[in-house]
C-alpha cells in the first residue's frame, strides 16, 4: 500500500504521513518513506509519501493507491484510488468533525485517525506515536487523543475501506528511526558526550536530538553562534579528551574548513556529520543531493587527511556513525559521515543493536614516568609505522603538549625546516593507510549478481533505487550486479577491482552533476564506465537504473 500526503506546508499534513508511517513500523510492518518541504518556514507545497508492505522493501516510490490532500480551509480530501484509476471520495469531513469538538486546527488529526482505522494500525499505539511526536513538555494533549478518536469511529462507521494485510510477526525489539536520529543515536553509543551544532536543514534534528539527550547522560550539548564555533568548541573538547562530534549541511561544511585542517595537524579526535543538500551556496536547502563527496575528500588547503564514510540505510546510519567515532579515537584525526536529506527524513524499524557488545576504540594513552626529564621529553607527535601516537590528556597525565595550527616538531614545538615538515605530513598521511587495513576486513559494499554482464555502483541513500531495480530486472529475467560503496575515504580499491573484472559495464549511479565518484574510480575501468545523475527528479529512481542497464545491455548485444 502506497500513501501520500500533499498540501500546503505548515498545514500538518506532512505530519500525517510520519506518525502513520511510524505506527505501522512499530506494529511490525516494513515501510519506506520520502517527503518534500519548501524552504519557507510557512506555505508552499509539502509531501510525505510511504510504502507499507508486510514483506521487506527497498523504495518509497510508485503510483499512491490512498491520498491525502488539503481543500478549502482547514479540510481535508481523503481518496482510493480504484483499480480503473478513477478516485473514491472518502465520505468524511475531517474539518466538521473537528469543529464540533471544539479545536477546528485538529482537523488533520481526525484525517489521521479515519487512515489509520482504514490501515488496520492500532488505536492506542497511533495515539502514543501522535502524542510523542506533538505533545509540548511531555504532556499529552486532550485535544490529540479525542480527534485521533473521531477520526477512527468516522472510519469504522464509514466501512469505507479497509486493508486487511496483517503485519508480520516480529522477532526482538525493533527501532523505529530517521537517518537523523540513527545517526545521534549511533554517536550516543559510541560515547559521544559533547556536542554543538548550529541549526541548518536537513541537519537541525541532530542538533536537537542531542540537546534532549545528551544532558540525561551526563553530556553536553550546545547550539552555537555559528558552525566555526561549533567545530571550534568540539575540538577543545576533545582535547580535553571527551568523544565530541557536531553535524552540519554544505554551507556549513564550508566554514569548518579551517578548523578540520586544525584538528588534522593537532590529531584532535573529531566526527563530522553532513547532511547533504543541493547547492551550492544556500542552494535548495530542503532538497537532496550528493555534491558534497569531493569537497568532503579535498575541501582544505594542504595535504589535510580525513576518512569519509556514507551510510545507505538508516541501519547503516546508526552502525557507521558509531564506526566513525570509534576511528576518530583510534586514529586521532577528523571522520566525516556523510548522509543526505533524502536519508536524513527516512524512516525505518531496525533490529535493536546488543548494546553490550558494541565495540569501543580508544585513544593510545602514554604513561607518565616519575621525573621532570620524562615530561621534558615526552613526544606527543612520535613518528610511528601506523601514525598514530601515544597522546595524553591535559590535567590528566601531567604531560602537557602544545597542539597548534602551526607545523611542529614530534614534541608540539614550532618546526619551519622542510624535514619536520615532510616528516609529519607523511606521518598524518600514514594513517588513512593503516585504517584502509582494518576497513578491508569489513565488508564495504554488496557485490550481488554472480553472472551479470552490466554492474551499478552507488553511494549513500541511492541504495534503495538501485536494489530495487536490481529485483525488477530479476524478474524480467536480467542480471544485475551492485555495489554500494560505504568508506569513501579510504576507498575499497582492490575489492572493486575484483568485482568489476568480470563485468563489461559499469555505471556509476550518484545524484550530482559532476560525476564525483565516478571521478574517482573511473581508472579501475577507464573504457567500461558510465554516469548516471538525476533526471528531472533530486532521487535517482529505479526507473532511471533499469533505463539506463537497458540502454548498456542494447549496446553490448549490438556491439
Amino acid at each position: 500500500m502506497i500513501f501520500r500526503v500533499e498540501g500546503e506546508g505548515g498545514r500538518g499534513g506532512s505530519v500525517v504521513g510520519e506518525i502513520l508511517a511510524r505506527s505501522a513500523a512499530r506494529q511490525g510492518f516494513h515501510i519506506q518513506c520520502s517527503r518534500a518541504f519548501p524552504a519557507e518556514i510557512k506555505g508552499g507545497r509539502a509531501w510525505f509519501q510511504f510504502k507499507v508492505s508486510s514483506n521487506d522493501q527497498t523504495w518509497w516510490g510508485g503510483e499512491p493507491h490512498l491520498t491525502l490532500a488539503d481543500g478549502k480551509g482547514s479540510e481535508w480530501v481523503i481518496s482510493l484510488t480504484r483499480k480503473d484509476g478513477d478516485p473514491l471520495r472518502a465520505p468524511l469531513s475531517p474539518a466538521v468533525i473537528a469543529k464540533s469538538l471544539g479545536e477546528a486546527r485538529s482537523s488533520n488529526m481526525v484525517a489521521l485517525g479515519f487512515l489509520a482505522e482504514a490501515l488496520g494500525l492500532d488505536e492506542p499505539l497511533v495515539e502514543a506515536v501522535a502524542q510523542k511526536r506533538l505533545s509540548r513538555r511531555g504532556e499529552p494533549n486532550p485535544h490529540i487523543s479525542e480527534s485521533i478518536a473521531a477520526g477512527y469511529k468516522a472510519g469504522r462507521d464509514a466501512g469505507w475501506f479497509h486493508w486487511t494485510v496483517k503485519a508480520p510477526e516480529v522477532k526482538g525489539r525493533r527501532l523505529v528511526l530517521n537517518g537523523n536520529e540513527a545517526i545521534a543515536l549511533g554517536a550516543l553509543a559510541a560515547g559521544v558526550r559533547f556536542f554543538c551544532g548550529y541549526p541548518i536543514t536537513p541537519a537541525s534534528s541532530i542538533l536537537e536530538m542531542m540537546l534532549k539527550e545528551l544532558p540525561d547522560l551526563g553530556g553536553v550539548a550546545i547550539q552555537m553562534e555559528d558552525e566555526m564555533a561549533a567545530l571550534a568548541a568540539c575540538l577543545g573538547a576533545s582535547y580535553a579528551g571527551k568523544r565530541a562530534m557536531c553535524a552540519t549541511s554544505g554551507p556549513g561544511f564550508a566554514l569548518m574548513s579551517e578548523l578540520l585542517n586544525l584538528a588534522v595537524v593537532s590529531e584532535v579526535p573529531i566526527t563530522v556529520v553532513d547532511v547533504q543538500r543541493s547547492g551550492p551556496a544556500t542552494g535548495q536547502p530542503s532538497k537532496s543531493e550528493q555534491g558534497d563527496l569531493l569537497y568532503a575528500l579535498h575541501g582544505s588547503p594542504g595535504d589535510s587527511p580525513r576518512l569519509v564514510l556514507a551510510p545507505s540505510t538508516v541501519e547503516e546510519a546508526f552502525y557507521l556513525t558509531h564506526r566513525a567515532v570509534n576511528l576518530a579515537e583510534e586514529f586521532q584525526m577528523p571522520v566525516i559521515v556523510l548522509s543526505d536529506a533524502a536519508l536524513s527524513n527516512r524512516i525505518e524499524a531496525i533490529p535493536e543493536p546488543d548494546w553490550e557488545s558494541l565495540p569501543r576504540s580508544n585513544r593510545a594513552r602514554v604513561q607518565a614516568g616519575n621525573d621532570d626529564d620524562y615530561a621534558a621529553a615526552f613526544e606527543r607527535y612520535l613518528l610511528t609505522p601506523t601514525g598514530v601516537s601515544p597522546t595524553s590528556l591535559p590535567g590528566r597525565d601531567d604531560l602537557p603538549f602544545v597542539a597548534a595550527g602551526m607545523e611542529h616538531s614530534s614534541t608540539g614545538s614550532p618546526a619551519g625546516d622542510a624535514a619536520a615538515h615532510q616528516a609529519m605530513s607523511a606521518k598524518r598521511l600514514r594513517k588513512v593507510g593503516s585504517a584502509r587495513a582494518i576497513l578491508a576486513a569489513e565488508p564495504p559494499y554488496n557485490g550481488l549478481g554472480k553472472g551479470a554482464r552490466v554492474g551499478v555502483v552507488g553511494w549513500g541513500s541511492t541504495a534503495g533505487a538501485i536494489e530495487e531495480a536490481r529485483r525488477i530486472l530479476k524478474r524480467q529475467g536480467v542480471r544485475l550486479a551492485t555495489a554500494q560503496i560505504r568508506h569513501l575515504n579510504p576507498l575499497p580499491v582492490e575489492q572493486l577491482r575484483e568485482w568489476m573484472r568480470s563485468l563489461e559495464r559499469i555505471i556509476v549511479a550518484e545524484e550530482n552533476q559532476s560525476g564525483q565518484l565516478a571521478s574517482l574510480i573511473r581508472h579501475l575501468a577507464p573504457e567500461r564506465m558510465a554516469s548516471l545523475l538525476p533526471q528531472n527528479e533530486f532521487e535517482i529512481t529505479p526507473e532511471q537504473v533499469i533505463m539506463a542497464v537497458k540502454e548498456e545491455m542494447a549496446r553490448l548485444l549490438a556491439a
